[in-house]
């Protein structure tokens, strides 16, 4: 398996290299907020990219609405574009307890791509590498080590073609969704052997059927909660129903339990349409967006807890468009961590792009387009454009209420000079205690 490899030499000349730059590099506090969770926060930069400079990655490399991820014990792992000369991708890695700087832990085969990654406290990260005609199969990252291994193959004995969305958990299970050469697609749990979880066209309980399984959530116990749209195989017209179902598919009582529905699974109900995707906590907490009947999307949060032999179900709203200083929620996938805490991409009543975070009491927006902010080469600022966002790809939040995200930077004395796309990590104050 040659064509993948770990660049150990050029991974220490860089790492050498900005060690000596890095005393530069400072943290800045971003907006005041309230309630009981953080109310303040420190902002530093992990990586940026740049044709002319980057810090932290090779010079060459490009970052383009990278999905940064933070594990509990403040691990982060992301998806680099391209990586030096060659149509090449790789992961960026820094282990938060020893790394000074990341490193380029992997890169793929020239002319394929990694997926975006998954990442569990023990800094394992699952990935898939395929190109636009095949998939090369299922690979484990082991950080540690430094190693990584094939863990599944395209697999003709169960029909699984392209693997999309793996995830590992910290107990070691991975989970991923496999599509088969007739393009039907089934969730699967791997662990010592394969575990088809629920595929599409096939009756799971209730007798609900599922004609396309969107992208799923899962938690440490292996449950899981996604939005899926009902019907045979192939009815996939958007006049379909829609639910957003949650189950835990080891128990002996397979139960799926619904979180909500469309209006064409009932006429009654105020939502139009359902988030594609659906985050989902160790508690237990189900995240997702819907558009509502009078055109504003919202944030709700379903908690999901058995008593005997019920299953029962407590919804809340967490935001609608209007409330507060929150005027559109963006597209992006709302996370939840243990704590019931939720991050959220949104715009703010000033126009500009906002990282919101909910404490279980109030929202409070946390930083912003067009905010300062420290860098290698000193003060940046966010980029405020109303042509272009700021904000880059999906944001991301742990158990400790650490948040990354990424972002496009100019010079804060000079707007008009662009230093690329950063990768930052939000910490909360520790000395912001609630009384």
């Amino acid at each position: 398996m040659s064509y993948l490899y770990i660049n150990l030499l050029q991974t220490f000349i860089l790492f050498f290299f900005l060690l000596l730059n890095f005393s530069s590099l400072t943290a800045n506090e971003v907006n005041d907020g309230s309630g009981f969770g953080p109310t303040r926060f420190k902002a530093e930069l992990l990586a940026r990219a740049s044709h002319l400079d980057s810090f932290a990655l090779p010079d060459k490399a490009i970052l383009n609405n990278v999905n940064p991820l933070i594990n509990n014990r403040g691990d982060v792992c992301f998806k680099v574009l391209r990586v030096g000369d060659k149509p090449q991708q790789g992961l960026w890695f820094k282990e938060a307890l020893s790394d000074q700087l990341g490193r380029v832990a992997i890169l793929s085969p020239e002319e394929f791509y990694l997926s975006d990654p998954s990442l569990n406290d023990d800094g394992k990260v699952a990935f898939t590498v395929f190109d636009e005609n095949e998939s090369l199969g299922l690979f484990l990252l082991d950080t540690k080590a430094n190693k990584y291994k094939k863990l599944l193959a395209p697999d003709k004995k169960n029909n699984i073609e392209f693997f999309t969305y793996p995830t590992i958990t910290n107990k070691g299970d991975v989970f991923f969704r496999g599509t088969d050469r007739s393009d039907v697609r089934a969730l699967y749990r791997l662990k010592t052997s394969l575990v088809k979880i629920i595929e599409e066209g096939e009756s799971f309980s209730d007798e609900l059927k599922a004609s396309y399984l969107f992208r799923p959530g899962f938690n440490d116990d292996g449950q899981l909660a996604l939005k899926m749209r009902l019907g045979n195989k192939g009815e996939w017209n958007e006049s379909n129903p829609d639910v957003i179902a949650f189950l835990d598919p080891f128990k002996k009582e397979k139960k799926m339990k619904i979180v909500a529905v469309d209006r064409d699974f009932d006429s009654q109900v105020k939502s139009v349409s359902l988030t594609n995707f659906v985050g989902l906590s160790n508690k237990n907490q189900v995240v997702y967006q819907a558009l509502l009947d009078d055109g504003r999307s919202g944030i709700f949060m379903t908690t999901i807890s058995s008593q005997e032999s019920n299953t029962i179900t407590k919804t809340q709203k967490v935001v609608l468009e209007g409330e507060g200083d929150l005027t559109n929620i963006e597209k992006f996938p709302v996370k939840v961590n243990g704590l019931g805490h939720i991050i959220f991409r949104g715009v703010a009543k000033d126009g500009k792009r906002s990282i919101f975070f909910y404490n279980g009491t109030s929202i409070k927006r946390i930083i912003s387009e067009g905010e300062t902010i420290d860098t290698d080469k000193g003060s940046g600022m966010i980029l405020h454009n109303q042509f272009y966002p700021g904000f880059s790809g999906e944001i991301d939040i742990n158990d400790q209420d650490e948040i990354v995200f990424s972002a496009v930077l100019v010079n804060a004395k000079n707007p008009i000079e662009e230093w690329g796309q950063g990768v930052f990590k939000l910490s909360p104050l520790k000395d912001v205690i609630p009384q």
